[in-house]
């Protein structure tokens, strides 16, 4: 995440926890094993409640270590520093490439929404094993 980048109601843990990755991975070449694309995008504020959020990987993700313990979905309200689980499950699309997070339920509508995926000796691997570079991501569903 880039320095200064804030997002509203996040507390700080969070940004604490993704502080030093660079700027969601995209865009930062293929040096090792990464997501190389988000949707929702980083920073959008116009997503819908039914939304499923996928990260795209340069490399096949291992289903034993890209789990819900490595890639989280939290909520929270802006000005909040309180956020809230979500229940999803994970699903690995186009050879394990892409991994979509299904919410049980539609978002809460006015909250923001953070993905992460740790790295790291408990992170989220490929298939070859190598661990994938921290990766954080931001977006809002609006009332």
């Amino acid at each position: 995440m880039a320095a200064g980048r804030s997002f509203p109601g996040l507390i700080p843990w969070i940004l604490v926890a993704a502080s030093g990755c660079p700027s969601n991975n995209v865009g930062e070449g293929d040096t090792g094993f990464h997501v190389a694309v988000v949707d929702p995008a980083d920073g959008s504020q116009e997503v819908v409640d039914a939304i499923s959020p996928e990260l795209g990987l340069n490399a096949s993700a291992s289903e034993q270590t890209c789990t819900t313990d490595t890639v989280s979905l939290v909520s929270s309200t802006p000005g909040s520093t309180v956020t809230g689980n979500i229940a999803y499950t994970l699903n690995f699309l186009d050879d394990g490439r892409k991994i979509q997070i299904d919410p049980e339920d539609p978002l809460l509508r006015g909250y923001w929404y953070q993905i992460t995926v740790r790295s790291g000796v408990v992170g989220c691997t490929d298939q070859d094993g190598r661990v994938i570079l921290p990766f954080a991501s931001s977006f809002f569903v609006p009332e």
